[in-house]
């Protein structure tokens, strides 16, 4: 990982904006489209609302993992938008805190694409499932902004109160993915699922499985 350089993906940067507003638009519509189904159940509604944060927390930690063990800085595209910065976030944990807001969110913001707009457009059904998307693809929207809250040392007040109540993640929490050799505590979002994925060892079970069925290697 020491050899992993910084580049210049100002070249992204209209790309990025775009898929942004994109996603805040796809995700406004989900929202008035679940004003016009109505409210739901007063108990299902909030499980929804847990379920989708909880599927956030899920997905973070599966992309965190992915893009940490497979491929390289170097594979087209996917190299540069999403693993390069995983690698050297490894070698300078505050380099994502001098990033600008797009340049933060904007991989982000491509990757919820490809289940925003398809929600936006076929998405049918009771008012929980709409809860579910939206709380679903908000978490993914910003779970890079909430990783970058967690390395920053002095983040807003509203922010550190949010941390504190364990609502995002608390740095305290990912600072143990931190510890060499960076294989534990992926998730980045809330961080709520970090310890029973390492009860199970999920990823562990996942990297042998990968390996046995394709013959990749992890982390070459």
């Amino acid at each position: 990982m020491s050899t992993v350089t910084p580049i210049n993906r100002s070249k992204y940067l209209p790309l990025e904006v775009l898929a942004f507003f994109l996603a805040i638009t796809c995700i406004g519509l989900l929202v008035y489209r679940w004003y016009l189904v109505g409210f739901g159940s007063w108990i299902w509604t909030p499980l929804a609302c847990i379920a989708g944060i909880l599927a956030a927390d899920l997905a973070s930690g599966f992309i965190h993992w992915w893009m940490d063990t497979w491929g390289t800085p170097e594979t087209p595209f996917f190299g540069e938008m999403f693993i390069r910065d995983f690698r050297i976030h490894h070698i300078d944990e505050k380099e994502m805190t001098r990033h600008a807001f797009f340049e933060t969110n904007g991989n982000n913001a491509i990757a919820s694409l490809a289940v925003l707009i398809p929600s936006v457009i076929w998405l049918k059904g009771p008012s929980e499932v709409f809860v579910f998307i939206i709380f679903w693809m908000i978490g993914i929207l910003f779970t890079n902004q909430i990783h970058k809250w967690a390395h920053q040392d002095e983040p807003a007040v509203i922010v550190r109160r949010l941390q504190s109540m364990r609502i995002i993640l608390h740095p305290d929490v990912h600072h143990r993915h931190h510890v060499y050799p960076h294989m534990m505590y992926y998730n980045i979002t809330t961080g709520w699922l970090n310890p029973l994925i390492e009860r199970v060892r999920m990823y562990a079970l996942l990297e042998r499985l990968i390996t046995g069925v394709t013959g990749w290697k992890a982390r070459p």
